[in-house]
């Protein structure tokens, strides 16, 4: 019988393996991890349940209003491998403790039993197959082992999104790698909004999102994270949820996608739809691995992203199996020739590879492993048949509105001007200035004789409010100071044209300023 039926599977799981173990086809003597080597660490693992209680999960009330039984709130089953120290005759654990990680929390039984079917038809319909090979692919060993002993130390954390249809266990041989080679990897079941699958259109999107940030929230305190190291690791839609935490989190600093995900144009839309969707938001190094066989990829989404080095790798797939441990479990059947066995492990071994090197060069900063990502696949070992590679360079990332206020307050002023115009012209779209604050600036640089800066800060306010009367009445200000008659002339003109329809000042305001405008230009004509 396998080991995970230590764990105390649900009388009703055990009942369907059991009657399903009569009709299983014999998997074949290969491990999931196939051709992988682990790295140095071992690997531990745990599992944690939680209830955001932000969120709702099931109503409270059923149709016919009465109370509903046990917690309401989003169940979030934390599920995290570690670095950890290896103890002689210790148990591995073996792929069903994956499928079905039985909680301590007995109330998460219910959906961790919905997950673990649900598990187990992917795996029926990937290799369409009899239930009774799932059984047998429930009982392979894998290289974990449950409650290890942290090793000492501080690592680097990766953040694992899964694909919506699937689970995390799907890649829990990459979990495992990316642990054996000094990673914390943590992730969690994919949901939906209150069902347990999630939606393809923004609420799914939302919901796999914010556990993803739960599940970083947690690890905050979780021993020997290093919290200014965070990468984060998206498949297939799961893609879609880790751009979208990396584009609301700016400490993550590495992103990586599997399957296509930033190639198809449904995720894409998911994407560019969000309202954290910004180019600029998203910064940093990206990678993105995608198959070649299966649709034409579309990189407008890729090629918006302006703003991140962008590592496309190209590997001849038709399948998003190809990218998680399907490749392995495809290799089992008995109809598996040697080629295909030695392809989809070879296969396999590359994607995990280039993940783990990805993050090892940009959060660890390995110089080994920034050469294996910066060369062409040749260069690495790699047939051009097998892997391809493409690269788009970042553009300068402008600083934010914040940090752009923060240089002025700090009386980096020039630094800061440089800096806008720089990035104003480029992206003209790109800053919303806070007139009232960008005001008082320029009076102070005014009073302080700082007379070139507070031209250049009430230009600024100008060109951005054409419309406000009192961003020209301020010009005007710093143009007298300076000597500019000329100008001045041209501001108290323009504070005249705009008055009309200027709603952001009262009307005795607007009278005093149209006072100011039309004394001065009087007294310029009778000089």
């Amino acid at each position: 019988m396998p080991k995970f039926f230590r764990q105390g599977i649900s009388n009703l799981i055990i009942t369907f393996f059991l009657i399903c173990c009569v009709n299983a086809t014999s998997a074949q003597d290969i491990t999931l991890w196939g051709n992988l080597e682990p790295g140095p660490h071992g690997i531990g693992f745990k599992s944690f349940e939680r209830y955001d209680y932000s969120r709702v999960y099931r109503a409270r009330l059923d149709y016919f209003g009465n109370p509903v039984e046990g917690e309401t709130a989003r169940p979030i089953q934390i599920c995290v491998w570690y670095p950890a120290k290896t103890m002689e005759n210790s148990i591995t654990m073996v792929y069903g403790e994956y499928s079905y990680s039985y909680p301590e929390n007995d109330e998460f039984i219910n959906l961790l039993t919905q997950l673990h079917n649900r598990e187990i038809g992917y795996i029926v319909n990937a290799t369409q197959q009899p239930a009774g090979f799932a059984l047998e692919i429930m009982g392979k060993d894998l290289k974990a082992v449950r409650d290890a002993d942290p090793e000492e130390g501080s690592f680097p954390l990766v953040i694992y999104c899964p694909r919506y249809e699937s689970s995390y266990c799907e890649n829990a041989v990459l979990c495992e790698y990316l642990a054996s080679h000094g990673f914390i990897v943590a992730t969690t079941h994919p949901l939906g909004q209150m069902s347990a699958t999630p939606e393809y259109n923004q609420i799914g999107l939302e919901s796999t999102a914010r556990d993803a940030e739960f599940v970083l929230g947690f690890l905050h305190d979780f021993p020997n994270v290093d919290y200014n190291k965070i990468g984060i690791l998206g498949s297939g839609a799961g893609g879609a949820t880790a751009v979208l935490v990396k584009l609301r989190n700016q400490n993550v600093k590495a992103t990586a996608t599997l399957a296509g995900s930033l190639t198809f144009g449904m995720l894409q839309e998911l994407v560019r739809q969000n309202p954290a969707y910004s180019p600029e938001r998203l910064s940093g190094p990206l990678m993105n691995l995608y198959p070649t066989g299966e649709h034409e990829p579309d990189f407008s989404l890729l090629d918006s992203l302006i703003f991140a080095s962008r590592y496309s790798f190209a590997f001849p797939s038709n399948s998003y199996q190809d990218f998680n441990m399907g490749r392995s479990i495809l290799s089992m059947l008995s109809d598996s020739t040697e080629q295909m066995h030695r392809q989809r492990l070879d296969g396999y071994k590359m994607i995990a590879d280039h993940v783990y090197r990805f993050f090892d060069a940009f959060l660890n900063d390995d110089s080994a492993s920034m050469a294996f990502i910066e060369n062409m696949p040749l260069h690495n070992g790699y047939d051009l048949e097998f892997v391809r590679r493409e690269f788009r360079g970042a553009e300068d990332l402008p600083p934010t509105q914040n940090q752009l206020m923060a240089l002025f307050t700090t009386g980096q002023i020039a630094a800061g001007l440089d800096l806008y115009d720089k990035f104003i012209a480029l992206y003209p779209d790109m800053y919303n200035i806070p007139m009232q604050n960008f005001n008082v600036l320029g009076y102070q640089l005014l009073q302080q004789n700082r007379i070139d800066e507070s031209l250049r800060v009430f230009k600024i306010v100008a060109d951005n409010y054409p419309n406000v009367a009192n961003s020209w009445d301020s010009y005007a200000d710093a143009c007298l100071v300076a000597g500019d008659t000329t100008m001045a002339i041209q501001c108290y003109k323009n504070v005249l044209e705009a008055l009309p329809d200027d709603t952001s000042a009262n009307e005795d305001f607007r009278q005093q300023l149209r006072n100011i405008a039309e004394n001065f230009l009087s007294q310029i004509e009778e000089n």
